[in-house]
């Protein structure tokens, strides 16, 4: 199966990326013995390691498959995606980037940006749903800063002050991760830019300090657009009893 079939919900290799990509955050969310005891790591006496190393495998097998189609492809235009970009950094004399690098930098960007990014979604919908004080109130700042006929776009997002404190909040009462706790004696140098940023616990789960995650401003933008859309386009409110059974009806229908 061609791997360009990605791109569509209902293809079978996007529902596979998504089932493997569930399973991996389950299993990483799940008590692990040798956590706690070191010692029985080699042993895997709960099979963890030996689950996550399949999950990881088939990852790596779907971006394998995707880069070599994109290898392949000549008339591509260089540098039309990120993907694309990448690959002509590989192909650069002397590239300290290898197409190895490639499918584990996108292994890592989507494992740890996919549900993570969704669940805050879903969990400041949540809370608004449960505060209709707190709903209206984003609603009508959306409705202030954007223009009539207008969709949210990125630009947007300085002046949403309270629908970022309402992501802050969220964050702080469903932290998507463990906090990422990290501690760098050295400045550390990849490809010429220092990973340095100054305490700053506006995101804490992302962790703080130098070794933070560097998904934050992607993230960030993310989320806001996405809420912002979401809460101006739509009209959201708890459904009762009566409407969630038509609702049942008519998607058994």
């Amino acid at each position: 199966m061609s791997c360009c079939t990605f791109l569509s919900y209902s293809s079978g290799v996007s529902q596979k990326f998504r089932s493997v990509i569930s399973c991996v955050l389950a299993e990483a969310s799940k008590p692990n013995i040798p956590d706690y005891y070191p010692i029985l790591r080699r042993l895997d006496p709960q099979g963890a390691r030996r689950r996550m190393q399949k999950y990881y495998q088939m990852l790596i097998d779907v971006f394998d498959c995707i880069i070599e189609e994109r290898v392949q492809r000549v008339d591509s235009i260089e540098g039309s995606d990120v993907l694309d970009s990448f690959l002509h950094i590989t192909r650069k004399e002397n590239s300290e980037l290898t197409r190895h690098d490639v499918v584990h930098l996108f292994l890592d960007l989507f494992v740890a940006g996919l549900d993570t990014t969704s669940a805050t979604v879903e969990w400041v919908i949540t809370e608004l749903l449960c505060n209709p004080e707190k709903l209206l109130k984003t609603k009508k700042e959306l409705e202030q800063v954007l223009s009539q006929d207008e969709e949210p776009n990125d630009s947007d997002i300085s002046k949403l002050t309270y629908l970022q404190a309402v992501v802050k909040e969220t964050l702080r009462l469903h932290p998507t991760a463990p906090i990422l706790v990290h501690k760098s004696m050295d400045d550390i140098d990849i490809c010429g830019f220092k990973d340095f940023r100054v305490d700053d616990f506006g995101f804490i789960p992302f962790g703080s300090g130098r070794r933070m995650c560097p998904g934050v401003p992607l993230a960030n933008r993310i989320v806001h657009s996405m809420l912002a859309s979401m809460l101006y386009l739509f009209d959201w409110k708890v459904a009762d009893d009566d409407e969630i059974l038509a609702l049942q009806e008519r998607l058994a229908a």
